[in-house]
C-alpha cells in the first residue's frame, strides 16, 4: 500500500480556491454577464400599407426585456428575454428599440425599423388600339382612356415602342 501524498489536501484545497475565484468577485458574488442581444429581427421589413410584422429576438446575460415602437412602450405579455416573438400591428413606418437588461442594470440596446409604403397606386382600367397607322403625313392618334386612378400621383406612359418624339394633344379628366 502507497503512502498518501501530503499534498494532495493543498492541491484540493487550491482547486477549490481557483474554482471560486472564476465564479465571483470579491465578497462572493457571482459576476454579472453583460447581457447582449444575439438576434434582433423584424419580418417583414416592408409591408404595403398597414398590418401586422413578426418581432424576434435572441439575448444572453437578460433577466427583462423592454421594447418600445416610436417611443412607446409594446406590451410583451408573457414573452420570454432569452428568446421569443411577438406580432405587432403597424399603421406607419416605425422604429422598433428592444432593450435587455442584466441583474447589475446593465443593458445592450438594438434597433430595427419597418417601412410602411402606403398602398400600391391602381388603375381600373386602360384602354386603346393595339395598333396604330399613320396618316400621309407620318402621323399617328390613338385614344388611350383610363379610368379609376387611385393613390397615384403621376400617370406616366411607357413600355411603348415609338420612332418618334411622342406628344399629347389632349389630356382631360373626367368626374365619374
Amino acid at each position: 500500500m502507497r503512502a498518501a501524498n501530503p499534498l494532495l489536501p493543498l492541491l484540493g484545497a487550491l482547486t477549490l480556491l481557483v474554482a471560486t475565484a472564476c465564479g465571483s468577485e470579491e465578497g462572493g458574488d457571482p459576476v454579472e454577464r453583460d447581457p447582449r442581444i444575439e438576434r434582433f429581427a423584424v419580418a417583414p421589413e416592408e409591408l404595403g400599407g398597414p398590418g401586422p410584422v413578426q418581432l424576434s429576438w435572441r439575448t444572453s446575460g437578460a433577466s427583462t426585456l423592454s421594447l418600445l415602437a416610436n417611443g412607446n412602450r409594446v406590451e410583451l405579455g408573457r414573452a420570454l428575454a432569452a428568446e421569443d416573438e411577438v406580432a405587432v400591428e403597424v399603421t406607419g413606418t416605425t422604429t422598433f428599440e428592444l432593450t435587455a437588461r442584466g441583474a447589475g442594470g446593465r443593458e445592450a440596446v438594438e434597433r430595427r425599423t419597418v417601412k410602411v409604403l402606403g398602398p400600391l397606386p391602381s388603375i381600373e382600367s386602360f384602354s386603346g388600339p393595339e395598333w396604330v397607322a399613320a396618316d400621309g403625313e407620318g402621323i399617328a392618334k390613338a385614344l388611350l382612356v383610363w379610368t379609376g386612378v387611385q393613390d397615384a400621383t403621376e400617370l406616366v406612359l411607357a413600355g411603348v415602342s415609338f420612332q418618334e418624339e411622342v406628344t399629347a394633344v389632349r389630356t382631360e379628366k373626367r368626374e365619374q
